[in-house]
């Protein structure tokens, strides 16, 4: 019950009831990037002590893990690919909310012939570390874009490298 109450609750409150909960030293994120936070990840509170959970879910905090992570993707040229076009389709994207950052990718996938977890796995580990987790959109949306393109450039390597992806 308490987490359909949260779900439906005003996004300015919700981002005022959980912020005394942050981990301010896990999480250090500017108001605005803690509102799409809060946005993208509100079904996934139980309670508002629950924040901290839920942003580690796009936030990973082991930085070590996560550059083993992106070397596994670097090894692998379907993946290069794939993450060089998703990048470059978020790049040119006008308006970017998680439902717009959603479709681009799924519009990435289809024009390449990727569905599914071939598709959505490499972009999420390139973004969080992991293979499962919140919607990509709201993923994305959560980020920002300027997060996003640098999260998917530190797996790629230079803008330069994969401008003609």
């Amino acid at each position: 019950m308490a987490q359909q109450h949260i779900a439906r609750e005003p996004l300015e409150d919700l981002v005022e009831h959980v912020t005394p909960f942050v981990d301010r030293n896990r999480f250090p994120l500017s108001a605005e990037a803690l509102r799409r936070a809060v946005e993208a990840l509100r079904t996934r509170l139980g309670t508002y002590a629950d924040i901290n959970d839920a942003l580690a879910l796009v936030f990973p905090a082991d930085e070590a893990r996560l550059e083993e992570v992106h070397a596994g993707l670097r090894a692998s040229e379907e993946a290069v690919a794939l993450l060089g076009a998703v990048r470059n389709a978020l790049a040119e994207l006008e308006e970017w909310n998680a439902n717009a950052a959603g479709a681009s990718v799924r519009a990435v996938g289809k024009r390449l012939g990727v569905r599914g977890a071939s598709l959505f796995h490499p972009v999420r580990l390139a973004l969080t570390g992991m293979t499962q987790g919140p919607d990509l959109g709201k993923i994305l949306a959560a980020l920002g874009r300027s997060e996003a393109i640098g999260r998917l450039d530190a797996v790629l390597g230079s803008p330069e490298k994969h401008a003609g992806v």
